[in-house]
């Protein structure tokens, strides 16, 4: 775009600022009320293009192990692998299970280990991240997963 006609752009919005205003006033109040019949289709499967290569497998697990849908609580703390950090997992997985209709909830803290899972000094506790490795918890051990 030339200097002269953003200038004239740039004049022409300045001049006409209050009427275009009010314009966007009146557009927003017309559409105010058509907007609170929206609804929102949040199911996984509506997350996937239609032509997407995922869809197909993704529907054949929904057919052979029904229509509950997963839900994925992601997050990054760089102290994760730390006794508060592995607290505040604890907590979170504590309160995703105490939502009305969560089924179950997994997390490094619902092993068999609970807690001890960051001892480092514990062959089994490092066996288990790395079972849980890219599922529960990402290779860097800062990025925590509770499906």
């Amino acid at each position: 775009m030339s200097d002269g006609l953003s200038l004239r752009v740039a004049r022409w919005l300045i001049a006409w600022r209050w009427p275009l205003l009010a314009i966007g006033a009146m557009l927003a109040a017309v559409a105010y009320f058509p907007a609170q019949g929206l609804k929102f289709d949040r199911s996984i499967e509506n997350m996937f293009a239609a032509d997407d290569p995922l869809l197909e497998p993704y529907r054949q697990l929904k057919r052979t192990f029904g229509g509950n849908e997963i839900v994925l609580a992601a997050y990054i703390d760089p102290e994760l692998m730390t006794a508060k950090g592995i607290e505040r997992l604890d907590a979170l997985t504590r309160e995703l299970r105490g939502i009305d209709g969560v089924a179950s909830v997994m997390s490094l803290t619902a092993t068999p280990l609970g807690k001890s899972i960051i001892e480092k000094d514990s062959k089994i506790a490092q066996r288990f991240l790395e079972l849980f490795e890219n599922f529960t918890v990402s290779e860097d051990r800062r990025t925590a997963a509770v499906p």
